[in-house]
């Protein structure tokens, strides 16, 4: 990450490793849940590179990257490989929060259309905040929303995302943006 005119500029079109990351691993082997967190009390304004001149501009206030190493892999009960062997890198963006079903689904709009991509699931969005029949403040199910694959090389996913808490009177659209790669060799 570099600033750039005011802007955190963060070039994702690279091999991810702790050191471009500022991942402190404790010298420790295998890594496990080593975490470098950039945090601010007021959002402010980032760019992401991603591979294919693709850009998403996401005001931020946390950036959290998440570092894992499996050197078997990872499995599940049935013995499917989850998780191939290697380094696991994770890209966690905390965006802007909106408060208002009609301002936090114009919002989601706003981010897919400054992202270039299509704003369908902003529609997905204002279904879903429609679906919710009533306000329940004791309901605790979690929270809804929609979420937009953003087109990336093999080896590596984007998803840039909003989501609501049914419960809330006054319902707060929190923006979310995930990037994660293939395992990389264990250094």
């Amino acid at each position: 990450m570099h600033l750039e005119d005011g802007v955190e500029v963060w070039d994702l079109t690279g091999t991810p490793s702790v050191e471009a990351f500022g991942v402190d691993t404790d010298g420790g082997s295998p890594v496990r849940n080593a975490v470098a967190a950039f945090s601010s009390t007021d959002d402010r304004p980032a760019r992401f590179l991603l591979p294919g001149d693709r850009v998403v501009d996401l005001p931020v206030g946390e950036v959290i990257v998440t570092v894992d190493d499996f050197p078997d892999g990872l499995t599940d009960s049935s013995g499917q490989v989850i998780t191939p062997a290697g380094r696991s890198f994770v890209l966690q963006v905390e965006g802007p929060s909106t408060s208002g079903a009609a301002a936090g689904v114009e919002a989601y709009r706003h981010a897919l259309g400054a992202a270039a991509l299509p704003t369908s699931a902003a529609d997905e969005l204002q279904e879903k905040v429609d679906s919710v029949p009533s306000i329940d403040e004791t309901e605790t199910s979690g929270r809804l929303g929609a979420s937009t694959d953003v087109p990336v090389p093999d080896g590596m996913s984007a998803a840039l995302s909003s989501r609501f808490r049914p419960s809330d009177t006054t319902p707060t659209f929190r923006m979310q943006f995930f990037v994660s790669w293939a395992p990389v060799p264990i250094p």
